[in-house]
């Protein structure tokens, strides 16, 4: 779906990559990290073709791409959120009635029907990011791009959004970047950025590697970090990311 190839980019007199190559398949739900300040925003730009380079290759137009930024007030442009929802399919000339149509399905999802008739800046942060998510998932785009992973959410809000997100990979590829690591592991593959790719593995096998998660300044997701600890005391021999897994795998 997405192929970079050699890219170089420097913002602010501030070189954010070199020479990265970067392949994004189809279906795929990918979380990218690094370094704080390392440009991943700046490349979900590049990727969305908000900022154009001939490094990067695609198969899919700005019309079929989702995006929602880490300060999505900042990008809202209508005075009501039921409006705002519906922006782009008006755009793309959607009948009243199917625009109608996908505004109830959209809000039902996310359970923000009571949202509807405020203003989007009225809101609350994670409310916020709701709207925003509602509003790139209704025209339900080939690529969902989003920064930040809903970092404003409750716990429990978030579980849920990640998991419907997970059901929804069925149908479009998902790329988010993140701080916390612990978001990842709704993903199926993580991606590290430091200028180049320092990591770039399944989900399941991205946390074998303490030193370069230190390297990035990062902490580990708690169930890695807990492996790796009773490695040390050999009562596993490998990372567990699943707490029914670790208990089961201690009680043997």
């Amino acid at each position: 779906m997405i192929k970079i190839h050699n890219l170089d980019f420097t913002h602010n007199n501030q070189k954010l990559f070199d020479n990265l190559d970067l392949t994004i398949k189809k279906g795929e739900f990918v979380f990218i990290s690094g370094p704080t300040s390392n440009g991943k925003t700046t490349l979900l730009k590049l990727l969305a073709g908000l900022i154009t380079s001939d490094k990067i290759e695609t198969d899919i137009s700005q019309k079929e791409i989702g995006f929602v930024f880490e300060n999505p007030e900042n990008y809202f442009v209508a005075d009501k959120v039921s409006d705002e929802i519906t922006f782009m399919l008006e755009n793309l000339n959607y009948s009243k009635k199917d625009q109608l149509e996908k505004l109830n399905e959209i809000s039902k999802l996310f359970n923000i029907e009571n949202l509807l008739e405020l203003n989007p800046h009225s809101l609350s942060g994670g409310e916020k990011e709701l709207v925003a998510l509602a509003a790139a998932l209704v025209i339900k785009p080939k690529l969902l791009l989003i920064d930040g992973t809903l970092s404003m959410l409750d716990g429990v809000t978030k579980d849920k959004v990640m998991k419907t997100l997970k059901k929804m990979n069925k149908e479009m590829t998902i790329i988010c970047t993140t701080n916390n690591l612990e978001d990842s592991l709704y993903g199926k593959r993580l991606i590290l950025i430091d200028k180049k790719i320092v990591l770039d593995k399944k989900i399941t096998e991205a946390f074998n590697d303490e030193l370069i998660f230190k390297k990035c300044h990062l902490e580990m997701p708690f169930m890695a970090s807990l492996s790796h600890k009773l490695k040390y005391y050999g009562l596993t021999d490998k990372v567990i990311l699943n707490m029914n897994t670790m208990v089961d795998t201690l009680w043997k």
